[in-house]
C-alpha cells in the first residue's frame, strides 16, 4: 500500500507538471525532466510558475509527497525549493523561510553545495518581502560566490542585482554602482543565459538603476552609457513603456549637463508615452523638467505654460508633488504677488511636511512589520516543536502501553524519560519566549533612541528659530519698506510656527516620563491665563471666547491640565471659519467624581473619513489648518496620563465640540 502511494505521487508530481508547463520548458515536457532527475534552473523557474496556479494545500501535498519519494538527494531539494516559492508567493512567508533553512541544511548534510545559493537566495527573497533590507541584503551577499562557483549565470546575476536594489533605495549609490556592474559583466559573459522574457525584463532595470546611481553620484559620462543601453534592450524587446521611462532618465540626464535642446525632446517623448498608459505622476514628472528647461533657456512664458500643465495633472489625479508649489511661488514673487507666491509657499511646506510623515509612518509600519514577522516565526517554530513534542509523547505512551507487562522497573525508566523530555520542552518554550523578550527590547531600545533624537534636535533647533525671531524684531524697527515688513511679518510668523512646532515636539517627549504631581486646580484661574496667552490672535482673528466655570475643588496634575486646555484652545483657533461670526465658548462643570470641560468653537468642523485619525500625530485634516497636527495627539497623551477620556461632536460648516472627563482625587 505503502509503495502505491508512492508511485501515485511521483505519477501526479510529473502529470500536473506535464500539463501545466508542457509549453514553458522550450519544448520539453516535465516528465522527460523528471527521467533525468535533476531540473535545470530555467525547469524549477517553469514549475514554481505551474504550481502557483494550483490552490496551495494541493501544491504543498504533491510537492511534499515527491520530496519524500525521491531517489536524488538533490531532486528532493529542488522539490522542497520549489514548494517554498509557491509558499512565498502566496503570503506564506514564515514556512517559506522555515523551508528554505530546511534546503540549507540538507544542502550540508547531503553534500549538495548547488543548492546552497539558491537556498541563501531564496531567504533573501522572503527576507525583502517582509521589509527586512539588512537581513535580505546578507543572504544575497552570501548567496553571489556559491552561486558563481556553482549556479548558472542568471542564479550569479539575480544574487547582485537583488543586493544592489537594496542599496539604491538605501541611498548607498556607491555600493550599488559596484554590484550592479558585476550583475552586468556576468549577463555580458554570457548573455545566451538570459533570452526569457523576465531574465531580459532584470537586466534591463538593471541598466536602468545603474545610470540613476551613476547620476546620483555626479558621474555624467557612465549614466549616458548605462541608460542608452537600458533603452536600447526596451527597443529591442518593444517594450514602449519602458522606453519612454529610459528615454525621460536620459532627458533629465541632458538637462542636468546643460544639453537643453536634447532635453526638450527626450522629456516630451517620456511625456506622451506616460500620457498614453495614464502614468499621470510620470508625466508630471517629465513636463516638471520641460518647465525647468525652457526656464534655463530663458523662456519664461513656455515655462509658465509647463509649470500650469503640473497643476492641471495634480488636482486631476490628486498626487503629492511640493516641487510644483514651491516653483510657482517664484513666478509669482517675480511678479510683485507675495500674498499669492506665500500661500504657494505654504502649500509646499504642507505637502513637504504629509510626504515626510507618510515616510516617517512607512518606516514605522516597517519596524513593526520586521517585529511581528520575528514574533510570528517565533510562535511557528514554538507550534512546531510542540507537535514534535505531541508525537513524542504518543510514541512514548504506546511504548509504555507495550511494556507494561515488563515490571516496575521498565515503568519507573519510561516515567524517567517523559519527564525529561517535559524539561526540553520547557526549556524550548523558555528559549523562544526569551527570544521574543530580547526583540521587544530592542523594538522598545529604538523607539526610545528615536524619541530622545527627536527630543534632543527639538531642543537644538529651536537655539536658532529663536535667534531668527529676535533678528527680525529688531528688523521690523530699522526697515520702513511696506514690502519688507511684510516679508518679515511672514518670516515672524513662520518662525514662530515652527518654534511652536518644536516646543510640542519637546512636550510630547516630556509627557513620556512625566510623574504626575497633585494639587488643588483652580481652573478659573487656569483658563483665563491661557486665553491671555492667545490675546493677540483672538484679537487679529475677531474670535469672542465665552468661559463658564461652577466652583468645584479640584484635584489634579496642574501642567497636565495646562497643555489639554492650551492645545484644545489653539486647536480652536486654528479651525476658525472665515465664513462666520467666530467665537469659542467654554464651560466647566462637576460630574459627580470627575470635572467635565467642553470646548465649543464655530469653525470649519472635522469631515467623517477623518474623525478616527485627528489623536494621531502630524495629522491635518484641512488645508486651512495653520497647525502643524501635534495638538489634539498631546492632549490625548495627557488625559491618558491622568486616566481621563475625550470624545466629540462636529458639523461640516458649523464647528466641533470636544468633551473631556477627568477623575476629580
Amino acid at each position: 500500500m505503502i509503495e502505491l502511494c508512492r508511485k501515485f505521487g511521483s505519477i501526479a508530481f510529473f502529470l500536473v507538471a506535464t500539463i501545466l508547463v508542457a509549453d514553458q520548458v522550450h519544448g520539453q515536457t516535465l516528465a522527460s525532466a523528471g527521467t533525468k532527475k535533476v531540473l535545470t534552473e530555467l525547469e524549477v523557474d517553469s514549475l514554481v510558475r505551474a504550481f502557483d496556479a494550483l490552490p496551495l494545500a494541493e501544491a504543498e501535498r504533491i510537492l511534499e509527497l515527491e520530496a519524500e519519494n525521491t531517489t536524488s538527494s538533490k531532486s528532493q531539494l529542488q522539490s522542497l525549493r520549489i514548494l517554498a516559492h509557491v509558499q512565498l508567493h502566496k503570503g506564506k512567508t514564515v514556512e517559506a523561510l522555515q523551508r528554505a533553512e530546511e534546503i540549507l541544511q540538507g544542502a550540508e548534510r547531503l553534500k549538495q553545495p548547488s543548492e546552497k545559493g539558491p537556498a541563501l537566495f531564496l531567504m533573501g527573497s522572503i527576507y525583502n518581502q517582509e521589509n527586512l533590507k539588512e537581513k535580505a541584503l546578507d543572504a544575497f551577499l552570501k548567496a553571489a560566490p556559491w552561486s558563481e562557483k556553482y549556479g548558472d549565470p542568471y542564479e550569479s546575476f539575480a544574487n547582485y542585482y537583488q543586493a544592489a536594489y537594496i542599496q539604491y533605495h538605501g541611498e548607498n549609490y556607491e555600493a550599488s554602482v559596484d554590484l550592479l556592474n558585476r550583475a552586468l559583466r556576468i549577463y555580458q559573459t554570457q548573455p545566451q543565459d538570459f533570452k526569457t522574457k523576465g531574465r531580459r525584463f532584470d537586466v534591463m532595470n538593471s541598466w536602468n538603476t545603474l545610470g540613476l546611481a551613476y547620476m546620483k553620484l555626479g558621474n555624467f559620462a557612465s549614466a549616458f552609457i548605462a541608460l542608452r543601453a537600458s533603452r536600447k534592450m526596451a527597443e529591442e524587446d518593444r517594450n514602449e513603456f519602458w522606453e519612454g521611462l529610459t528615454i525621460g532618465n536620459l532627458g533629465l540626464l541632458y538637462f542636468k549637463t546643460g544639453q537643453y535642446d536634447s532635453a526638450l525632446l527626450m522629456t516630451t517623448i517620456d511625456k506622451r508615452i506616460s500620457l498614453r498608459y495614464r502614468e499621470w505622476h510620470n508625466a508630471a514628472n517629465a513636463i516638471f523638467v520641460i518647465g525647468n528647461t525652457y526656464e534655463a533657456l530663458g523662456k519664461r512664458q513656455e515655462a509658465r505654460h509647463a509649470f500650469d500643465t503640473v497643476g492641471v495633472l495634480i488636482r486631476a489625479h490628486q498626487f503629492i508633488m511640493p516641487q510644483y508649489y514651491s516653483k510657482v511661488a517664484g513666478f509669482y514673487a517675480e511678479a510683485g504677488d507675495h500674498k499669492t507666491a506665500y500661500a504657494f509657499i505654504k502649500k509646499f511646506q504642507a505637502e513637504r511636511d504629509s510626504l515626510l510623515a507618510r515616510q516617517n509612518s512607512k518606516e514605522r509600519a516597517y519596524l513593526q512589520a520586521a517585529y511581528d514577522f520575528d514574533k510570528k516565526l517565533a510562535n511557528h517554530s514554538l507550534v512546531v516543536k510542540e507537535n514534535q513534542l505531541k508525537d513524542e509523547q504518543i510514541k512514548n505512551q504506546s511504548y509504555l502501553m507495550a511494556t507494561i507487562g515488563l515490571g516496575l522497573g521498565m515503568a519507573l525508566v519510561l516515567i524517567s524519560f517523559l519527564y525529561r523530555r517535559n524539561r526540553f520542552r520547557k526549556k524550548v518554550n523558555k528559549d523562544l519566549e526569551d527570544k521574543v523578550k530580547t526583540r521587544t527590547r530592542k523594538l522598545l531600545e529604538a523607539n526610545r533612541e528615536l524619541d530622545t533624537f527627536l527630543y534632543r534636535s527639538s531642543h537644538d533647533l529651536r537655539r536658532p528659530i529663536t535667534t531668527i525671531i529676535g533678528l527680525n524684531n529688531i528688523g521690523q524697527y530699522l526697515v520702513k519698506e511696506d514690502i519688507a515688513r511684510e516679508i518679515l511679518h511672514k518670516v515672524n510668523t513662520t518662525a514662530q510656527a515652527m518654534d511652536q512646532m518644536l516646543l510640542k515636539l519637546t512636550t510630547a517627549h516630556d509627557l513620556n516620563s512625566h510623574v504626575v504631581e497633585l494639587s488643588i486646580i483652580r481652573l478659573n484661574e487656569l483658563i483665563s491665563e491661557v486665553i491671555k496667552k492667545f490675546e493677540t490672535d483672538l484679537q487679529e482673528q475677531q474670535i469672542a471666547v465665552s468661559v463658564t466655570v461652577e466652583d468645584v475643588r479640584f484635584v489634579s496634575d496642574e501642567k497636565l491640565l495646562r497643555i489639554i486646555v492650551m492645545n484644545l484652545i489653539d486647536n480652536a483657533i486654528h479651525f476658525t471659519s472665515p465664513e462666520h461670526l467666530n467665537g469659542i465658548d467654554i464651560r466647566v462643570y462637576d460630574g459627580h467624581g470627575t470635572v467635565n470641560l467642553e470646548i465649543r468653537d464655530r469653525g470649519v468642523g472635522i469631515a467623517q473619513p477623518f474623525r478616527n485619525e485627528i489623536f494621531k500625530p502630524f495629522f491635518r485634516g484641512s488645508d486651512r489648518s495653520k497647525g502643524n497636527g501635534l495638538g489634539l495627539y498631546l492632549v490625548k497623551k495627557a488625559l491618558d496620563r491622568l486616566g481621563g477620556k475625550i470624545t466629540f461632536e462636529s458639523e461640516i460648516g458649523k464647528g466641533t465640540s470636544f468633551s473631556i472627563s477627568i477623575p476629580n482625587v
